[in-house]
């Protein structure tokens, strides 16, 4: 009689790991976008993008730089 499907409680761990990494999805694209039209080099473009990504994430664990 009752067909309701039980949910484990932990389904909701997988959807809260993929909306963790959207902000870090779109920093690092529009930056991307960004150097590129300031026809920064590829290499550089790394080195800044990936100092914008590391910085950010120091900022969430609460270290202090």
């Amino acid at each position: 009689m009752n067909n309701i499907k039980k949910i484990s409680p932990w389904a909701w761990v997988p959807t809260l790991y993929f909306a963790q990494g959207i902000p870090y999805f779109i920093v690092n694209n529009i930056s991307v976008l960004m150097f590129a039209k300031m026809g920064v080099p590829n290499g550089d473009m790394a080195l800044f993008t990936s100092c914008c990504i590391c910085h950010g994430l120091s900022n969430l664990s609460g270290a202090r730089l």
